[in-house]
This record gives C-alpha cells, sequence and structure tokens, in this order.
C-alpha cells in the first residue's frame, strides 16, 4: 500500500516557493521536486528531461551518487530530441559543481513564518496571497433568509449555476432558449438582468422598496449585479 503523502502539482509548487533550502547530506531533499539548486527545481529548469527520468523519486544524495541522475535517463525513448540534450546542459554543469556534506543534515527553512517553522496556518494563508476579498460573508452568510436562497445567490453572483450556456459548454442536454422571454440564449446574465421578465421584477422590486436598479451594457454576473440602497 502507498503510504507517501497525497500532493498535488498546486502544493508542490507552493512548497518550492515557499522554503529556503540549505544543502547538507542529500537525504531530505528530492532531487527533482525541491528548489535546492540555486533556488529552483532541477524539474522547471529542465522539464524535457524530467519527462524522460524513469526515477523521479530519488533524494539528492541518491541521485548524485555514480550520477545516477543522470543514468536514470530514458535515451531510447520515442519523445528523444535535440530538446532533451539542450535543456540537459545547464543542469549538468550546476549539479556537478555540488558537493554534499556528510555530516551535516539537510536544512529547510519555511519563509511564511518568523521562526523559518512550518504551520498550517501559514501554508492556508499562503494560497490566498493575491486574492480580493469580498464582502459576500455579509452579502449572502449574514443575511436573514433561508439556507438554500443564500446557497442560491452564492452560486448566481459567481455564474456558477447550471444555465443553458455551461451545460451547453459541458454537452450536457439543455434548453437553448430563455424558459421565460424564449427569444435570447439564456445565461446567467440574461436570466438576472437582461431577461425582459427578470427586468420587470427587479424594476417592480425597486418601486416598491424605493431603490434604484441600475443594468448595465457589460461586465459578469457579479458586476451587473443591481446595486443601491434602502
Amino acid at each position: 500500500m502507498d503510504t507517501e503523502t497525497p500532493c498535488t502539482t498546486k502544493d508542490k509548487l507552493l512548497f518550492a516557493a515557499a522554503t529556503t533550502i540549505t544543502v547538507g547530506n542529500g537525504e531530505r531533499i528530492s532531487f527533482w521536486e525541491n528548489a535546492w539548486l540555486h533556488g529552483r527545481r532541477p524539474r522547471d529548469i529542465a522539464p524535457a528531461v524530467y519527462n524522460i527520468s524513469k526515477k523521479k523519486n530519488r533524494s539528492l544524495r541518491e541521485a548524485l551518487v555514480n550520477n545516477n541522475w543522470v543514468r536514470d535517463l530514458d535515451l531510447h525513448n520515442v519523445c528523444f530530441s535535440a530538446v532533451h540534450f539542450s535543456e540537459y546542459c545547464d543542469p549538468w554543469r550546476q549539479v556537478s559543481q555540488e558537493t554534499l556534506q556528510p555530516d551535516i543534515p539537510d536544512n529547510i527553512d519555511w519563509k511564511l513564518t518568523a521562526d523559518g517553522t512550518f504551520t498550517t496556518k501559514s501554508a492556508y494563508d499562503a494560497q490566498f496571497l493575491g486574492s480580493t476579498s469580498t464582502n459576500f460573508e455579509n452579502l449572502f452568510w449574514k443575511a436573514w433568509a433561508p439556507p438554500k436562497c443564500k446557497v442560491f445567490s452564492w452560486l448566481a453572483i459567481q455564474n456558477r449555476l447550471w444555465t443553458a450556456d455551461r451545460l451547453s459548454a459541458r454537452g450536457w442536454p439543455h434548453n437553448d432558449r430563455c424558459v421565460l422571454c424564449r427569444a435570447t440564449p439564456e445565461s446567467g446574465i440574461h436570466l438576472f438582468a437582461d431577461c425582459r421578465f427578470a427586468k420587470r421584477i427587479w424594476d417592480d422590486i425597486s418601486t416598491r422598496l424605493e431603490w434604484r436598479v441600475y443594468f448595465r451594457q457589460h461586465g459578469n454576473l457579479s458586476n451587473r449585479w443591481g446595486s443601491g440602497g434602502p
């Protein structure tokens, strides 16, 4: 049974970006997957060479012994070409200059905490770096409404409802036309903003609540949603 911790490509990229590796004996470092070679992963430096390696899970120590990482390359691979030669030269030159220190363990520092120690919280927070915040919590989850209405609204504003355009993109059975006006292909934008029946409903709501609702000509569902206040 395979007992390795499951990691996605995204997990590995995050680990590579968030760690600083100091090479010691090479036992804790993955030759291909860790960013030990001047802050870069060998698989990123030479992706074509990585693809023809028959043993991608070697540690750095194992890979450097007798140049095993070179011996692992499948030179009879049907995809083997001049691209592999050109990619091979740069990592080979850098790897050949690397010297392990048998009595010193590898050191891996986590960049996202002050003391360099990994925490699940810092890894979780890192996945949201560069993202923008929304007011969904107040707009949906804290509003008074039945739970099914909250979920429906949350999906709608992200254009994740199963409208005809999304069903069509997946090749699933659907009715192309809007079931209300029967004149225009159905989409989230049309269903909530452009359809003449939807506009009548919004106008009626805005009149009753003394709101002003604006329908713009361009934009996605979230920024075309009616704006205004009581």
